[in-house]
């Protein structure tokens, strides 16, 4: 069996990674945690920890399921230790993206992430119903990349992210650049801050009166009827009104030229080199 050192294995995203290895019958996996409380974490599902130094000789992979700040250190500490045609698996493209992942020629890297549970999905299932991030028991998809390496190797950094990321569906190949678009880009800067938009104009509208749980049942309604639209899952319009609403609204909420301010690969890779610091 192919040895694979899970570093972080306590965090959040290591904790789901570490419950999809365990039980793998590809894969030997060799848990790495600093922290006490971490380790108590990892004890309670039966997992104990390897020291660093004794675990990453003996990797055929190394998954870094650690903070984006931590990567340049933990990277440079690993670089002497790592045997020849080991795999480095990133998790998030920001430190390869932003030049801040330190490589070692004989050694590939190969990066990785999840689309999560979709907001709009087929899940029936109780548990698959309230596993909002995915894996655990509700389905997902993966995008992936080969940052350096032969290209043979995509395929053994595809069938681990398989693995990792547990019930996936579509795995979706893309370059780093691609998947920095994405996240960051996309999902961080744009998505995750008009969520929190929204969550101001909620916590507005209940200052201005309205019942809190009235207000946030209307505007969950709302966004799941508005996504099918919006994002064509249906064959169906928004009614004149609305239309009208949003085309008055958008000069008042959006800067002209906002998505050009954004989507530039200058901006993402700033983004990405501002959240390894």
């Amino acid at each position: 069996m192919e040895k694979v050192v899970l570093l972080g294995a306590a965090g959040k995203m290591g904790m789901r990674l570490a419950r999809n290895l365990r039980n793998s019958k590809t894969y030997e996996t060799l848990y790495i945690e600093s922290s006490p409380k971490g380790v108590k974490r990892l004890g309670e599902i039966g997992l104990s920890v390897t020291p660093f130094p004794d675990a990453i000789p003996q990797a055929d992979y190394v998954i870094m399921a650690l903070p984006d700040r931590f990567i340049n250190n933990v990277a440079t500490d690993m670089l002497p230790l790592l045997k020849p045609g080991s795999m480095v698996m990133m998790l998030d493209p920001a430190a390869a993206f932003a030049g801040k992942l330190p490589t070692k020629p004989d050694v590939d890297y190969f990066v990785t992430h999840p689309c999560h549970t979709a907001f709009i999905n087929d899940e029936t299932d109780p548990k698959a119903k309230s596993d909002y991030f995915g894996g655990d028991y509700a389905k997902q998809n993966i995008v992936c990349a080969l940052f350096k390496g032969d290209e043979a190797q995509y395929s053994r950094g595809e069938a681990l992210a398989k693995t990792v990321f547990g019930k996936v569906v579509n795995s979706y190949r893309v370059s780093v650049e691609q998947m920095a678009i994405l996240e960051p880009g996309l999902v961080e800067t744009v998505c995750a801050t008009m969520l929190y938009g929204l969550r101001a104009a909620l916590d507005r509208v209940i200052d201005m009166g309205v019942p809190p749980e009235a207000a946030k049942a209307f505007l969950m309604g709302h966004m799941l009827g508005e996504s099918v639209v919006v994002f064509d899952y249906v064959d169906y319009n928004m009614s004149d009104a609305c239309l009208e609403a949003v085309r008055l609204a958008t000069p008042v909420i959006f800067q002209p030229g906002w998505l050009d301010k954004i989507f530039t690969m200058d901006a993402i890779r700033k983004s990405a080199s501002d959240i390894t610091v």
